[in-house]
């Protein structure tokens, strides 16, 4: 089948499922209706269209009290760009305007098929406007498959009357092979070094960062022997507040600032945990990267990947900042969990991710469209990529795990 993808941006970390679905078809265009893209793109055998766009920077205060910048796409050369295409398969991510000129489309011709990538959640769409919200219930009915990056995303699709045998899953995906030279985390410390906490991705106040640091460092005044350290990789408009947060002697943070996507598994690789105090993501690709690399997760549920992917006490710990004293044991447990623990977790977590690869995630999208035409999925003839994970109740349970058998908004 020709696939067109229908996208106004591709960031670094999605070229190797864009590269691993170009695979599955026997053609696939891109069109892209914003102004940049990941350089790595130019390097597949994908035909890039640039469509007409206008672009409008907002800001939209979120009922759980932060701001969050965005632009506002309005892709006026969408329609004639899809028009020109040959192929009668349209995937969309966005549930919007690029969509809604999709819709028009598939509309008025015969055997088009749309299927649309809807990159939200509950707690992302809280407070959305009425027009939005509209448009969307009216898009839901003209397109022929939706997929959602997990069970909340599914939940919304179906408070905006979209019948749940419509809605199908796919959630991000990282290139699995960027981190599986990192070696699992150790069974016993070597050193008194402190314990390595690592956050990748924005500084921007949605991440939830600031709040995370307060009660981290409370905690760690209560633990004054106990030494950590947190370093974040990324840059944003919040540097300065995290700067300004009053840590304890036994608690540092260092600012690594944005750094090209190739040395990123280093500072994987020098990682105890990974951390991802998220209010409110979509997904949470650090999720996915962090468990690809064998290390284990302190997330917020307010993140789907973390919602989906993290088991609590399996391959981390989960808590809601919504709920602070959720968080405040979340850290507890964290700081309480010896180095065996953290590498039976990290294991776990590694096995997990293998089933995110960019090729299983393609996969699914070609799944959809052969849905919607009544044809066998092409899944059926690919096995399993893991085995069940093993609870980590305790220290005894953490050193019979020792022995057992892990790829940013």
């Amino acid at each position: 089948m020709r696939l067109t993808y229908l996208t106004n941006h591709v960031s670094p970390y999605r070229v190797s499922t864009l590269a691993a679905l170009s695979r599955l078809t026997d053609g696939m265009n891109l069109l892209l209706t914003g102004s940049e893209s990941a350089p790595e793109l130019e390097r597949e055998p994908i035909r890039i269209v640039k469509v007409p766009s206008l672009q409008i920077a907002r800001v939209r205060h979120h009922p759980a009290g932060y701001d969050e910048k965005f632009e506002l796409h309005v892709p006026l050369g969408t329609l004639g760009a899809l028009l020109r295409e040959e192929s009668c398969n349209v995937f969309s991510v966005e549930l919007g305007l690029r969509t809604a000129f999709a819709a028009l489309w598939r509309k008025f011709g015969r055997n088009r098929r749309l299927i649309v990538h809807a990159d939200l959640s509950e707690a992302t769409e809280r407070g959305r406007g009425y027009a939005r919200l509209l448009l969307r219930r009216l898009l839901l009915r003209h397109v022929d498959r939706v997929l959602v990056n997990g069970a909340s995303g599914a939940r919304y699709l179906q408070t905006l009357g979209c019948p749940p045998d419509r809605i199908g899953r796919l959630p991000y995906a990282s290139d699995i092979a960027h981190f599986q030279w990192i070696p699992d985390l150790p069974a016993h410390a070597d050193n008194e070094g402190p314990l390595r906490l690592l956050y990748v991705g924005r500084l921007v106040e949605v991440k939830g960062l600031v709040p995370f640091l307060d009660r981290l460092a409370n905690a760690l005044r209560a633990r004054p022997r106990q030494r950590v350290s947190l370093t974040l990789v990324g840059d944003g408009d919040l540097a300065a507040a995290i700067d300004a947060v009053d840590c304890p002697a036994n608690l540092t943070v260092q600012r690594i600032g944005a750094i090209p996507y190739e040395q990123v598994p280093d500072h994987y690789a020098r990682a105890d945990v990974v951390v991802m105090p998220s209010l409110g993501d979509t997904w949470g690709l650090c999720v996915n990267e962090a468990m690809a690399s064998g290390r284990p997760v302190l997330g917020s549920v307010g993140a789907q990947a973390v919602d989906e992917l993290v088991i609590d006490g399996v391959t981390g710990w989960r808590f809601d900042m919504q709920a602070p004293l959720t968080l405040d044991n979340a850290i507890a447990r964290m700081l309480a969990s010896t180095p065996a623990e953290r590498a039976a977790l990290g294991r776990n977590a590694r096995r997990t991710a293998a089933d995110f690869s960019p090729e299983r995630i393609a996969v699914r999208i070609i799944d959809a469209f052969q849905h919607t035409r009544g044809l066998p999925p092409i899944s059926e003839a690919i096995p399993p990529a893991t085995e069940p994970a093993v609870s980590v109740a305790g220290p005894r349970r953490a050193a019979r795990l020792s022995g057992s058998a892990r790829p940013p908004t």
